[in-house]
């Protein structure tokens, strides 16, 4: 298992891992790169108290070139997430996430040699366009949510994400979303309908349904309002 990042020793703990890397199929052809299929094994994001892991993820026939991205679909097989919020109700993943990031920038502005800035972007200069077939999930994604200021726990389980075709140069590209989610033992949230993911505005529309939603676990949201704790219901 080899860590790509790892800050552990600092105040803030935290690493990223892959058991296994797989890419079959490639070859290089006329400046492009083309490859059948990637497969990346236990790609795992932590730090002392959330973890994000991956037990696989397949990515299908691909194209790399200095023009554009091109990805296949991207298939998902089981997860297990660990989501802990801290007092300011931030995720500690991403709270140290900013940190070691903070702490590289100012490493680097400490630095006696000077750097050569990169040229401000501006509204002329290109971007690399990056298309994606979609996104699919397949398998168990249990999420843990535990918010330490709130006194909140709560469990849930990923069921469904479907998510089709989308590029970063057709802002008007209409995607589909399917989504659903089991909160608990009986509540259920389901999402279908469609977005384009890279207009300006972002356009969503989405129909929700979430239903049989249990209420103890969120009794002391409840009780901040009316100003009594829900024991049932």
């Amino acid at each position: 298992q080899a860590a790509i990042l790892r800050t552990q020793g600092s105040e803030q703990p935290l690493e990223l891992s892959m058991a296994e890397f797989h890419l079959n199929n490639w070859q290089w052809h006329k400046q492009r790169f083309h490859l059948q299929n990637a497969t990346f094994g236990k790609l795992q994001l932590r730090d002392d108290v959330s973890q994000i892991l991956f037990k696989q993820i397949k990515v299908a026939a691909s194209q790399f070139s200095e023009q554009h991205i091109q990805l296949g679909k991207v298939t998902v097989q089981d997860s297990n997430n660990q989501l802990r919020f801290n007092a300011e109700n931030q995720l500690s993943l991403h709270a140290n996430l900013t940190s070691w990031q903070q702490t590289l920038t100012a490493t680097a502005t400490k630095s006696t040699k000077p750097a050569l800035q990169p040229m401000p972007p501006t509204q002329d200069t290109p971007t690399l366009p990056i298309a994606l077939q979609g996104v699919e999930l397949l398998g168990n994604h249990p999420i843990t949510l535990d918010f330490s200021n709130l006194d909140l726990q709560q469990n849930l389980q990923l069921q469904t994400l479907n998510l089709g075709a989308l590029a970063t140069q057709r802002p008007e590209q209409v995607t589909p979303l399917t989504f659903a989610l089991k909160i608990g033992d009986y509540g259920a949230f389901t999402s279908t309908g469609t977005l384009q993911a890279f207009s300006k505005p972002l356009k969503v529309n989405l129909e929700n349904t979430l239903k049989a939603l249990s209420l103890p676990p969120y009794s002391s949201l409840i009780a901040q309002a009316p100003g009594y704790e829900a024991e049932s219901g």
